[in-house]
């Protein structure tokens, strides 16, 4: 039987594509029932689109190009510390960071990170995959206190228990609690999720089924450096800005489309939209984080009208924005590490030669 990159037969990979095409179109099928009850109008869509203005369109390019940024820096930083590895191509973060993202619209975002920057890991650094995979699992956890700390008084908020102004207050105390937590015991916050990551895969190997998808060695072993303080704090400000430059993306979306929306409302009632679109059983969450997106934006006051205008805009403006950084992202990778790897190469042939 022909068998996959990671080992994994081939007849089980047809299993997951008819699965991922079949929650695809349960996606599909709910953006059109959305655009059915709410009588949208392709027209409407192009008119708005065509009617943005520049510099919006280059502010909003410009916070999703920081994010990914903020995204491949961050994971560069993990990468590092797991690895003890120092040395990486020019671009080869940010590349496939935009790779992984632009993935994201069209698959599970869990099996788009974690497939595409392991593999990237593996077969173009020799990483291991069981690092290389855990370097994705940190990053999920930096993700997962931030929208912990903004989730939990957005909740709140909407069930009517905490006061707007107070709920913000709420989220920042406990944004800046994890940096105070960070910063005295940022050691015992690295063991425990080393000691966490061992006992997952621990588990993993135990079943047969996952170790043939997995097809690696399951023995994780803590890397003998150590984080140092600056780089802790580093990561959990790079997850805080990466949030909320996401966040005001969004808001400054609304306003190219003169959707007006109560900002502070908006700050507290995106964080269950976040959390939708990542728990999304769909490709890429489509259906699901559009009526997410819809039934906030009705909550907060705007009409269905505008809701649906959007919700499905966005959608096509953040593919798009994603192709274009993932285009530059390709570009500078191909011709900045390319040369530098033959350089290094030459060199080292000089070296041995002279030796």
């Amino acid at each position: 039987m022909k068998e996959g990159i990671t080992g994994f037969p081939m007849k089980r990979y047809k299993g997951i594509i008819v699965k991922q095409t079949i929650f695809a179109l349960l996606g599909i099928s709910l953006v059109y029932f959305l655009i059915g009850v709410t009588g949208f109008s392709f027209k409407d869509l192009f008119e708005k689109c065509l009617s943005i203005e520049l510099n919006y369109i280059l502010l909003m390019l410009g916070l999703t190009f920081l994010t990914i940024l903020l995204k491949s820096s961050r994971w560069s930083l993990i990468v590092r510390l797991l690895t003890n590895k120092e040395k990486f191509p020019n671009g080869f973060f940010f590349h496939y960071t935009c790779l992984s993202t632009l993935i994201a619209f069209f698959v599970s975002q869990t099996f788009s990170h974690l497939g595409v920057k392991t593999l990237s890991l593996k077969y173009k650094q020799d990483i291991r995959v069981i690092e290389g995979s855990s370097t994705v699992v940190i990053e999920h956890i930096l993700n997962f206190l931030i929208m912990l700390a903004s989730a939990l008084p957005s909740f709140l908020f909407v069930s009517k228990l905490l006061p707007g102004v107070l709920a913000i207050s709420v989220s920042f105390t406990l944004i800046i609690a994890i940096f105070i937590v960070t910063n005295n015991y940022y050691h015992l916050m690295l063991k425990y999720a080393y000691a966490t990551i061992a006992v997952v895969y621990t588990i993993v190997g135990k079943i047969p089924l996952l170790r043939k998808i997995a097809h690696f060695e399951l023995t994780f072993n803590a890397p003998a450096s150590e984080i140092k303080k600056i780089n802790a704090l580093k990561l959990l400000f790079f997850s805080v800005i990466i949030y909320y430059a996401l966040l005001i993306r969004y808001y400054i979306y609304a306003g190219a489309l003169n959707i007006e929306i109560p900002l502070l409302q908006f700050i507290l009632t995106f964080p269950i939209v976040y959390i939708i679109s990542i728990i999304g059983i769909t490709p890429g969450a489509i259906g699901i984080a559009e009526f997410g997106w819809f039934g906030v934006l009705l909550y907060i006051g705007v009409s269905k009208e505008e809701a649906s205008l959007f919700v499905i805009s966005q959608r096509i403006f953040s593919v798009f924005s994603m192709l274009i950084i993932g285009l530059f992202g390709y570009i500078y990778y191909l011709f900045s590490s390319a040369p530098l790897a033959k350089n290094v190469s030459v060199l080292e042939e000089n070296l041995n030669s002279c030796s």
